[in-house]
């Protein structure tokens, strides 16, 4: 690969060129490190409306760490596909300066599409692409930029039929080189300040084109290279490329001409040169700005070196008018390939666990104390990503004879992926009751008429003190503030779990109605997860007891599901699911997971509670049950607070459940 001093090369006054990079560091030094990600964005569906994302990623081509920015914007409906636009950088700049320069972003949330920003290769925020024309170069960016729409694809729902890519200078030329090689993806292209470096494009069916092209461009000239232009630099003329693109298109010879008003005074004047296809939608479109410099039409010229910027017309404007029209035939559309090969099987942890916090929070109302564990993330385990702004929250509950130690496994696997989990240990708890002297025999002699000592009301109000208490549990546990002291729990993103009793407690807490009048529901939870919980034969619920609930719910339950702390079965502890609205009568979306040989006990990965399960020999190992229990919890919470369309996508998976659960599994959706 050419050294970095040798690419600036391709620019006829080097030394202006680190002169403009110069004036880019003082006007948006920001822009130029590695911006902050706030993967912690709002992320329910209906949460992402209120903010934009800006994601940066960071993938693995041929060995080499790669990174891209997108922008998705806060108009983005994200259960539907979206359009994507690849915005390349030039010569000696990165995908954070086109940020700035180019304006795409503001287009981007007009017209709710995907800006998505690679970076090339080099040193420091001097990259460049290999798009040929440069020299000798091993990198494979066109291989780079696929895989960039694969990872995407894990990110957001996008559009196969509507993947476009423009760039600037070196970046219009690698666009023209995605038009020859990646045309099974790239839709349509819109070139600015650079043309084709390649003899003869070799595209697999005609490719769109609309190319931007200043006749005063100084630094790729429209003519080609010229007297200033260092011998090893090749690259086509405009007349060149869009003869070569019309050939291969099967485009008219004759363009129509059109003179776009003059209506700014800076200097340049503006033609359109349309050359249709015949046949096969691949039309060739020429905007010539005469007068223009190296410029992004529309966008203001940072610096005066680089020539005229035109007014009179907007690039982005008319590449995206050229985009809609242009979107990729159905028989030529090639599936979208996530780098995981299809949906990911797993989720993987992002982050190390950090160390487990014990506190106490005074509950003023009973004159008590509630012993919480927290478990949270700590530093991700890829360095070069960075840590979330802010955590959703997960409040689990537990049942009757457990604890704040109940579910460890779970509460550590959701925070090596990004949540907070926080676990009382509640008043009515046996591990309480013992350690005050009570006597908790009963609890094995006869446990359905133990259960009297459950407070459903009390369990309810304490996971609701939990939320009054954020403020100080953050403040007590600094990996759950920022060096200002900013708690970094997000207060939009909060949702309650739990199990048997817990579940109740979750029921009650989202909801559910005591015997179809009574709610106990506290709406800061936006979500909730009810493993093991109580159905209609309980003495609580009736089937109307769930109409009003009004956020996503997931019902785990499984074939040997009982206790005999009640009279649940594994029919009646799918209530919840069975009686809730779901979508098609106008209430939130609702999952059943349903286990074969799930026990009771068995989806924290035991083989049964204290004396409360008997052994049978038909149960699923509890280790894998604990496993698909795991997984699909994450998944609904990344689904339904992280608005991840991947993860909802998973949930609606008969393969990749089957996979999962080795064929133990099913799940409904409604």
């Amino acid at each position: 690969m050419l050294d970095n001093a040798r690419m600036m090369n391709v620019f006829s006054k080097p030394r202006r060129l680190i002169g403009f990079i110069g004036v880019l560091v003082v006007c948006g030094a920001n822009a130029l490190a590695d911006p902050p990600v706030p993967l912690s964005t709002p992320t329910s569906v209906e949460a992402a409306d209120s903010l934009s994302t800006e994601v940066r990623r960071v993938i693995t081509v041929d060995g080499v760490k790669r990174t891209y920015l997108a922008h998705i914007p806060a108009s983005v409906d994200r259960t539907k596909e979206t359009p994507v636009v690849l915005v390349l950088h030039g010569a000696g700049t990165n995908g954070p300066i086109t940020v700035m320069f180019s304006g795409m972003n503001s287009k981007s949330d007009a017209e709710k599409f995907i800006a998505v920003y690679p970076d090339g290769t080099g040193a420091g925020i001097f990259l460049t692409w290999n798009a040929g024309g440069i020299g000798k170069s091993k990198v494979d960016d066109v291989k780079f930029l696929s895989a960039v729409i694969d990872d995407l694809a894990l990110v957001a729902k996008i559009d196969p039929r509507r993947i476009f890519a423009t760039g600037i200078s070196n970046g219009a030329m690698m666009s023209y080189l995605l038009a020859s090689e990646l045309s099974d993806r790239i839709a349509a292209i819109a070139p600015i300040a650079g043309t084709m470096t390649t003899e003869k494009p070799t595209p697999s069916r005609s490719v769109p084109v609309m190319h931007f092209h200043g006749t005063a461009d100084k630094i790729v000239p429209a003519t080609g290279p010229g007297l200033d232009t260092p011998k090893f630099i090749t690259f086509k003329s405009v007349d060149e490329s869009i003869k070569m693109w019309c050939e291969i298109n099967g485009c008219e010879s004759t363009p129509k001409v059109t003179q776009f008003p003059d209506i700014t005074d800076d200097g340049t004047k503006v033609k359109r040169f349309d050359y249709p296809a015949k046949v096969g939608g691949g039309d060739v479109v020429y905007i010539e700005i005469e007068g223009g410099g190296h410029t992004w039409p529309g966008q203001s010229a940072i610096v005066s070196f680089i020539g005229k910027s035109t007014k009179d017309i907007s690039a982005n404007d008319l590449m995206w008018e050229f985009f809609v029209a242009h979107p990729m035939p159905a028989k030529d559309v090639k599936s979208l390939t996530p780098t995981d090969s299809g949906l990911p099987h797993l989720t993987k942890a992002l982050y190390a666990v950090a160390p487990r916090a014990e506190l106490k929070i005074a509950n003023e109302k009973r004159k008590t104390e509630l012993e919480v564990r927290v478990v949270y993330p700590g530093a991700h385990l890829d360095a070069s990503q960075l840590k979330s702004v802010s955590w959703p929250l997960v409040v689990f509950s537990h049942g009757m004879g457990g604890s704040c130690e109940t579910f460890e496994g779970l509460a550590q696997f959701l925070a090596a992926r990004g949540y907070v989990v926080i676990r009382p240990t509640h008043a009515d708890s046996i591990k309480l009751r013992r350690q005050n002297g009570q006597d908790v025999s009963g609890y094995v002699r006869d446990p359905k008429s133990y259960t009297k000592n459950v407070d459903m009301q009390g369990r309810v109000e304490e996971c609701s003190l939990i939320l009054d208490s954020l403020d100080l549990i953050e403040a007590q546990i600094a990996g759950l503030h920022d060096a200002n002291g900013k708690g970094l729990v997000d207060r939009t993103r909060m949702v309650i779990a739990g199990h048997s009793a817990g579940a109740m407690t979750t029921q009650l807490s989202v909801g559910a109605k005591v015997r179809g009048r009574s709610s106990f529901a506290d709406p800061r939870f936006r979500a909730g997860i009810i493993v093991s919980g109580a159905g209609i034969k309980s003495r609580l619920f009736t089937q109307d007891s769930w109409n009003e609930i009004s956020v996503p719910i997931l019902v785990i339950t499984g074939s040997l599901d009982r206790s005999p702390a009640s009279d649940e079965d594994p029919e009646s502890r799918q209530s919840s699911f069975r009686y809730s609205r779901g979508t098609a009568k106008g209430g939130p979306p609702a999952w059943l997971m349903f286990i074969d040989g799930a026990t009771h006990s068995s989806y924290s990965g035991k083989s049964k509670a204290l004396a409360l399960d008997k052994p049978d020999p038909t149960a699923t190992d509890p280790v894998l049950i604990e496993k698909i229990t795991n997984e699909v919890i994450v998944r609904f919470l990344d689904a339904v607070v992280r608005g991840d369309v991947i993860s909802k996508e998973w949930l609606g998976s008969p393969a990749e459940i089957k996979a999962l659960s080795q064929d133990k599994a099913k799940i409904e959706s409604k």
